[in-house]
């Protein structure tokens, strides 16, 4: 049975490493990694975007520091509202539930048509 061929190693190690086991205690699993090999299938490449690009609206501003000098008033937009085609200048923070993109001044951000954000940045 494989839990008690994970059971068994585990003692062992635990053993080997700290001198002791205890049988009778739960064992928890709180990490486990996986590697993983295939073969993917390349598909074609994302068409263009759109031409025509809209510029979406933020749905508000807050104040961000990008130096020392002082607060810039920064768009925010809903990344669930940007389409294909949509462009937008930084500064801008799109908010996503899990993760948040940052668009410093003199970048500019695309959303292609695979809704990926390709961001251009600026010097």
């Amino acid at each position: 049975d494989a839990v008690d061929a994970i059971r068994t190693r585990f003692l062992d190690l635990h053993v080997k490493t700290y001198g002791h086991k205890d049988e009778t205690a739960a064992i928890e699993i709180v990490n486990f990694r996986l590697t993983a090999r295939g073969r993917l299938q390349h598909g074609e490449p994302p068409a263009p975007a759109p031409s025509g690009a809209r510029r979406p609206a933020p749905r508000g501003t807050r104040p961000v520091w990008f130096d020392a000098e002082a607060p810039v008033e920064t768009a925010i937009f809903d990344r669930a509202d940007l389409q294909a085609g949509d462009t937008l200048e930084g500064p801008a923070i799109i908010e996503q539930m899990d993760t948040t993109t940052l668009l410093k001044p003199g970048c500019t951000a695309s959303v292609d048509s695979a809704l990926s954000i390709v961001i251009e940045v600026g010097r």
